[in-house]
């Protein structure tokens, strides 16, 4: 089964003044998530940067469900960002079951985000990596890799317990 995420090879210009190119980081999560989530589960994976035309091809896909809730935020700026600020972020995650050109099945997962961001952010720092769901920052967008790693695993259960793989 080959699996593709078509984000994955979506390549911006960052850095300083944006010189550099470098990977977007939604595609890199949903790599990391992804081929994680599959390894956890036993398979092997094979990625592809096109739909093959013979064979079963996954295709995974992230969209942004709601927008990001701003009126959190409003105190971390009415303290100049000592207090952190909160948010969070809903995506649908999307596995598409393609074979020979066809679509089979589609699995959608919704999923969340929470993001903090303050001017002493080292200090929560130690606690975060023991929370899946939590990221340092707002400034990068896409769901992270344990939240996709997740449902990765229910994704591949689902489509076990109806026979596809």
């Amino acid at each position: 089964m080959h699996f593709v995420i078509p984000d994955y090879y979506i390549i911006r210009n960052c850095g300083w003044f944006a010189f550099r190119p470098c990977q977007d980081t939604i595609g890199s999560r949903l790599d990391n998530g992804v081929g994680v989530g599959l390894q956890e589960s036993g398979m092997q994976v094979e990625y592809s940067e096109h739909i093959p035309s013979k064979g079963l091809v996954c295709v995974v896909t992230v969209k942004q469900s709601s927008p990001e809730n701003y009126t959190a935020q409003f105190l971390s700026l009415a303290t100049a960002t000592v207090i952190p600020a909160y948010t969070t972020r809903e995506y649908v995650l999307s596995y598409q079951i393609i074979l020979d050109f066809k679509d089979i099945k589609e699995y959608q997962y919704n999923i969340t985000e929470k993001a903090l961001s303050s001017l002493f952010m080292w200090l929560l720092a130690p606690v975060v990596p023991f929370m899946n769901d939590v990221a340092i920052g707002v400034w990068h967008p896409g769901p992270l890799s344990p939240v996709v790693r997740e449902a990765t695993k229910r994704f591949w259960q689902d489509a076990h317990r109806d026979g596809i793989f």
